[in-house]
């Protein structure tokens, strides 16, 4: 799990450097080029859906967690 999370992570640092880099190429210009709207688009809806399957990794790391909690403590944990 750790691993898909790492990785999930690495992607999103990936996606923002890429953003980065085309605004960075877009800060001196007048007129943008009609793919900076739509790559930005893009990489945006990319980086949103890495969030999400962050918070999904999260989310069932918690559970386990609290699982973990419920065997150790030998009752019912109420999440």
């Amino acid at each position: 799990m750790q691993n898909q999370y790492q990785n999930k992570i690495e992607q999103g640092l990936k996606e923002i450097r890429e953003l980065k880099q085309l605004f960075r190429e877009a800060q001196n210009s007048e007129i943008l080029p009609i793919s900076f709207f739509s790559s930005a688009i893009d990489i945006i809806n990319r980086l949103k859906t890495r969030i999400y399957e962050i918070e999904a990794l999260q989310l069932s790391v918690m559970q386990e967690h609290f699982k973990k909690q419920e065997n150790e403590w030998g009752g019912e944990i109420k999440v």
